[in-house]
């Protein structure tokens, strides 16, 4: 057997050096199997385990990243005003044409 995945403590272990970036890829690639002829099948069930346990690292810290933004947008929205984006280029629109000597002299006229 492999030692550092005999038990769910090595197993664990060995899983968090692995998101470290710290693994012996020639352990896990030998496999329980000391024959010559199972080499290969070893070296795809390490590869297989690294790359399905790397996929489903990203996707965990993917929805992590998910529910970050969410929440803080839903934080955002509760907080915003109610005015349309529109509206709020209209007053900015008026505020630049009362405010800066110079801007906008027609619009100050028409309005």
């Amino acid at each position: 057997r492999i030692r550092p995945f005999m038990d769910l403590l090595f197993s664990m272990g060995t899983s968090f050096n692995a998101i470290m970036g710290e693994f012996e890829w020639e352990l896990m690639a030998d496999g329980e199997f000391g024959v010559s002829r199972f080499d290969l099948l070893g070296e795809i069930m390490a590869t297989f385990w690294f790359w399905l346990f790397i996929i489903a690292l990203f996707v965990v810290l993917l929805n992590m990243l998910i529910a970050i933004l969410l929440d803080s947008f839903h934080e955002v929205k509760a907080t915003a005003s109610k005015q349309t984006m529109w509206d709020q280029i209209k007053l900015f629109k008026r505020w630049v044409c009362y405010n800066l000597p110079g801007a906008y002299q027609r619009d100050r006229t028409t309005q």
